[in-house]
């Protein structure tokens, strides 16, 4: 089993330059037969109580490329992202 952890230079409130790089990732290793790993809130950058809102909205069409793009691969992808529920919003991690 392989598994690679992608420590990719994530830039805060950067979601379509931050989707770009997981995609890239996703695509340069879509032969791993193990997992792919990114950071939390690899999308968004860490976002605060003000831009929090904003941000999730941003990158909800980004996290569906990403689950396309999971699909394509041979790996389990494992991401954390903003989630959220009602009018909470969570730090979680996405499998």
């Amino acid at each position: 089993m392989k598994i690679v952890i992608n420590q990719i230079d994530i830039t805060d409130y950067q979601v379509s330059v931050n989707n770009a790089l997981i995609l890239k990732s996703i695509e340069d290793h879509k032969g791993c037969e193990g997992f792919m790993i990114f950071p939390e809130l690899a999308l968004t950058g860490f976002p605060t109580q003000d831009n929090i809102k904003e941000l999730w909205r941003q990158s909800e069409a980004h996290f569906q490329d990403i689950l396309i793009a999971s699909k394509k691969t041979a790996s389990t992808i494992i991401i954390g992202h903003i989630e959220r529920q009602g009018q909470s919003f969570y730090n979680s991690c996405f499998l």
